[in-house]
């Protein structure tokens, strides 16, 4: 009884050994998945930050979709940029002003716009499967300054 005893003493020492060595490792693997996302989140959150640092806007004057000097040398830092960063694309989205021109020519200056911009993108060496392009025409205003809405947004992202 006392050999049988000891065995049963023994087998449940052993079970309770193993089932101790699981929850160390479950809490292991639970720990290094935690520090694995919070790796990602600090990751994708200086991404987003560099994005936004290097996303830029490109204005136009009225009824025009020519992009002026100032405005050129914005976005030919941009392609620099974008050159140097392969992992990041953009999306330009361009604007018109609501308060000048109708729906419909503040849709099509819109587009024209951000096809300039990205002519000038895909000129500076910027791949253009790397440049997406939306136009809102005068439907949203970014800017509560009627002219600044005048304008495409490059987006980096």
């Amino acid at each position: 009884a006392a050999a049988l005893k000891a065995e049963a003493d023994a087998k449940a020492a052993a079970e309770a050994a193993a089932a101790a060595e699981k929850a160390a490792a479950a809490k292991l693997a639970a720990e290094k998945l935690a520090a694995e996302k919070a790796a990602a989140e600090k990751k994708a959150a200086e991404r987003a930050a560099i994005a936004k640092a290097n996303s830029t806007e490109c204005l136009f004057l009225i009824g025009s979709y020519k992009i002026r000097v100032n405005e050129g040398k914005k976005i030919d830092e941009l392609a620099k940029w974008l050159n140097e960063n392969k992992d990041y694309d953009v999306l330009l989205v361009g604007y018109g002003d609501k308060g000048t021109g109708s729906p419909k020519v503040n849709m099509g200056l819109s587009k024209k716009r951000a096809n300039e911009v990205k002519k000038r993108l895909v000129v500076k060496g910027v791949e253009a499967e790397r440049i997406e392009i939306d136009a809102k025409g005068d439907t949203e205003q970014p800017f509560a300054q009627p002219e600044k809405n005048r304008v495409v947004l490059c987006i980096v992202q």
